[in-house]
């Protein structure tokens, strides 16, 4: 039985949105203006966080998909250094900080979720069903 749905309807890529949503927000306030360079790697991570994710529902193989979830928490982890760097500098505040770092934590532990299941119109690309 192959699975169907719409990229925007996993919540793996709500989170991932939602992170780089907010990091693109945060990011525009004038406090990053002082430290461009980690407005722009903070940025940087976070779409290629999302392109990760949008890749691995897009790969054909389930080694492809799986390379690109890893792919996805390494830059994560990137990315909390980052916000740590971002935070020890003044760009951002304690609550922001706290934020950002519980977006990354639930969006990691979805990727390093076991159990995820396969998605999209690849799912039942080996079962012959096209």
């Amino acid at each position: 039985m192959e699975i169907c749905e719409k990229l925007e309807d996993q919540e793996i890529w709500k989170n991932s949105f939602a992170l780089a949503c907010f990091i693109y927000w945060v990011t525009d306030r004038d406090s990053f203006c002082r430290d461009q360079e980690l407005r722009r790697l903070s940025r940087k991570l976070a779409a290629r966080i999302l392109s990760s994710v949008i890749e691995s529902f897009e790969s054909k193989d389930l080694p492809g998909e799986v390379d690109f979830l890893r792919k996805a928490v390494i830059l994560l982890g990137d990315l909390r250094q980052v916000l740590l760097s971002s935070y020890q500098r003044d760009c951002l505040n304690f609550q922001e900080f706290c934020n950002a770092r519980e977006k990354c934590r639930k969006l990691s532990m979805q990727l390093l979720d076991p159990g995820l299941e396969r998605r999209g119109p690849a799912a039942g690309a080996g079962s012959g069903q096209a």
